[in-house]
């Protein structure tokens, strides 16, 4: 019912890796970055720091496939099979903007699959991935969302220490006139 695959590139020198989750056939399919929260969470969206294994992430994909969607999950570069040797590099160098590289990059390797219609990405982002989520939709972006899902934000008193300049109004009905 669904392929999955791991994928590997490279942002600024680091490695970064991810699997891809794709319903049966050629596509082009739409699909979904998932973006994990804070800490050591990994690409399935498990931390050593909480207990249990369900992988909720890895389960979304699961799901997002067999409803014609695929996706891409990903380790931060300070999580997964290279944090060791990422975190020494990275050290002062941690920031929202470079969490939202790493989002940038995540949704290039996805779009440039051939089986993946680029014209039909969204992103879903668990407690702090659904700040990256945000800052990556509110943001000018080469390939842009065409949809979001905030899973747990975080509250409205972190947004001054993320992002700042952001501005929020309440979403415009699809049948309110211009």
């Amino acid at each position: 019912m669904a392929n999955s695959g791991d994928v590997s590139w490279q942002l600024d020198g680091l490695n970064m890796e991810g699997t891809v989750v794709r319903p049966d056939g050629d596509g082009p399919f739409p699909a979904v970055v998932l973006v994990a929260g804070s800490g050591p969470t990994d690409r399935d969206w498990c931390s050593p720091l909480l207990p249990g294994t369900n992988g909720s992430g890895r389960l979304f994909a699961e799901e997002f496939a067999r409803a014609g969607i695929a996706s891409l999950r990903y380790d931060k570069r300070v999580t997964g099979p290279h944090a060791m040797e990422n975190v020494r590099k990275l050290i002062g160098k941690l920031s929202m903007q470079s969490h939202l590289d790493e989002l940038v990059s995540a949704v290039q390797v996805l779009a440039g699959l051939d089986y993946i219609d680029s014209s039909r990405i969204a992103g879903l982002g668990n407690s702090e991935g659904a700040l990256h989520v945000l800052h990556y939709a509110t943001s000018t972006q080469e390939i842009p969302f065409v949809g979001i899902v905030l899973a747990a934000p975080p509250d409205a008193r972190y947004r001054p220490c993320c992002c700042p300049n952001w501005r929020f109004s309440p979403p415009r009905s699809p049948v309110e006139p211009s």
